[in-house]
């Protein structure tokens, strides 16, 4: 199911496919895809990697920003695997 973030945007998941993290798809409004939003472990972070040849200007920007801070800090709050609350 397609989200949308800000005027042109929208991210739809895309299957996880045996991976701990979820990825997302970004499409602008007139359906072409931009990238994709993925865990990248090394930063332990979601980033947004960008096709080739894309332009984006500071609200589209702002958007996905505003959305990775999202899945970021929804990611820090989650219990870990295996983690039983007990510190």
């Amino acid at each position: 199911m397609a989200e949308s973030i800000g005027k042109y945007l929208t991210v739809s998941a895309l299957p996880r496919d045996g991976r701990k993290t979820d990825r997302f798809e970004v499409v602008s409004l007139r359906g072409n895809v931009l990238g994709r939003i993925q865990w990248y472990g090394r930063w332990r972070q979601y980033t947004f990697d960008p096709v080739s040849c894309t332009t984006f200007n500071r609200a589209c920007l702002d958007d996905l920003a505003r959305f990775l801070q999202r899945l970021n800090d929804e990611h820090r709050t989650k219990p870990r695997e295996g983690s039983n609350g007990n510190g």
